[in-house]
């Protein structure tokens, strides 16, 4: 499947699997039956004597959830469907930035064409045969799925270390204050510091600390900012696991 290259606003770029044409598919259906099972309720629960003004208005409610159901579940869950949360599949930008109303809206708008009017060809061959898999909402709104499981790649030294650990006592209690994916970011940053030391990754480090020390209620100024994060690392997989 194809990989894309994220840049976050730390300024570190990381590798995320697209989201397959079966597991974009399969939380559309979710989804749309979702919506059916909703209308079906809203319809039983009709409580209007004028059964003529009971009709239009369950026509009119249905067909504006129906309609706009992934705009805003997208837009009020930052990329997330209830189908695509099941599915663990999100919509991202491609520039590492929050995606906003409008971008939610441009890939709405387009799965009229992209879906409905081509029963789902058009997005099926453009999802399958693009590079970064994106069907004609994403191309406008520079936007992609994603799969939105992010794991810690640990080298083989480093797992067989984890097994010595059980009295290891945590330094930074509050490590799990902080996100998986924000321990990636970590530690990708410390790989990238590590392998091209340079200026622009120092940065990188200062910004990372200045924004997670305050988290995990680090107060004073950490001068080796690499141990520092390393042992932050270790003790959320310590405190984790």
């Amino acid at each position: 499947m194809p990989k894309i290259q994220i840049l976050t606003a730390q300024k570190v770029s990381i590798e995320y699997d697209t989201a397959t044409w079966i597991e974009r598919t399969s939380a559309f259906v979710i989804d749309f039956v979702i919506i059916l099972l909703a209308g079906v309720a809203l319809y039983n629960f009709n409580y209007f004597e004028d059964s003529n003004t009971g009709d239009m208005i369950y026509y009119l409610v249905f067909g504006l959830v129906l309609s706009t159901y992934t705009l805003w579940n997208e837009f009020f869950f930052s990329g997330i469907t209830i189908g695509k949360k099941i599915l663990k599949i999100k919509v991202m930008r491609l520039d590492g930035e929050p995606p906003s109303f409008g971008d939610y809206f441009g890939r709405w708008m387009f799965r009229i064409i992209d879906i409905y009017f081509s029963s789902g060809m058009l997005a099926t061959f453009l999802v399958t045969s693009t590079g970064k898999a994106q069907r004609t909402g994403d191309m406008i709104s520079n936007t992609v799925v994603i799969r939105n499981t992010i794991t810690l790649n640990l080298t083989l030294n480093e797992i067989l270390k984890l097994a010595t650990m059980d009295s290891y006592q945590p330094v930074y209690v509050h490590a799990t204050r902080l996100t998986e994916e924000e321990m990636l970011i970590i530690k990708e940053t410390i790989d990238r510091q590590n392998m091209y030391s340079n200026t622009a990754h120092e940065e990188a480090l200062d910004m990372l600390f200045r924004k997670v020390a305050p988290i995990v209620g680090v107060t004073k100024i950490e001068t080796d900012k690499v141990s520092f994060f390393k042992t932050l690392i270790k003790d959320y997989i310590v405190l984790t696991r």
